[in-house]
């Protein structure tokens, strides 16, 4: 079952001890000692709020972050570790206020649906004993990081008409001509090409900014049982 910690900040937090008890709890009971394969472990702990291997096949299985982390087997479990560390990290020092309503988690989550496809999503929800209100609260997570972002920096940011011209030509009309299509005319494609462009800068300052709380808070990777499974996998 997916594994869920305090999400809060102000939510008790374990102690580097009790973290490590934990740690070696988990080692002893899911570790089978024939075959030696991790069943679930601690991977990572933000501000004492635990990762568990689980929670991080889950988040990879239903693609949350595969546009952002790629499809390469060898690494995809690491940087889907290391998205679910920023999202704890910004939620847990600048999710207090944000909320998203329910009609927006429902369509987000039929579009999830729609995507995999039916078979697929009743595969992966009996594969990880779950149910559709599991697979919400993730994405309820995913949505709320998203939203203290736009909300930190949409306003701060600009884009400048020379800026939307210079990405018409060096972007978007040089890959239509590599791709021996015809160019939309410059006017028809300024709305698309400033949305571009501002969540690239949006994006740009938000990395600045995660690192910065990563930095502050208290969080550490247990790296070894994710190269673990990555090479049970190649």
């Amino acid at each position: 079952m997916y594994v869920r910690g305090a999400s809060a900040p102000n939510r008790t937090r374990h102690s580097c001890r009790e973290v490590a008890g934990l740690a070696a709890a988990l080692v002893l009971f899911f570790i089978s000692a024939p075959a030696a394969e991790v069943v679930d472990c601690l991977v990572a702990v933000v501000n004492g709020q635990p990762v568990t291997l689980t929670e991080v096949r889950i988040v990879d299985a239903f693609g949350f972050y595969r546009k952002e982390v790629g499809e390469s087997a060898g690494d995809r479990l690491f940087r889907t570790l290391e998205k679910i560390v920023d999202r704890k990290t910004v939620i847990q020092f600048a999710g207090g206020n944000v909320s998203i309503p329910e009609a927006e988690i429902q369509s987000a989550l039929r579009s999830l649906l729609d995507e995999l496809g039916p078979d697929a999503v009743q595969e992966k929800l009996e594969r990880f004993d779950l149910d559709l209100d599991d697979v919400m609260r993730i994405l309820e997570e995913k949505l709320i990081f998203q939203r203290i972002i736009e909300l930190r920096f949409s306003r701060s940011v600009t884009v400048s008409l020379q800026e939307m011209e210079a990405y018409y030509q060096r972007v978007y009309a040089s890959g239509q001509t590599r791709k021996e299509l015809q160019p939309e005319p410059m006017i028809a494609m300024l709305q698309e090409i400033e949305a571009r462009i501002r969540r690239e800068k949006i994006d740009a300052q938000a990395v600045l900014w995660i690192k910065n709380l990563r930095g502050q808070a208290e969080v550490e990777f247990r790296y070894d049982w994710l190269r673990q499974i990555s090479r049970n996998q190649e």
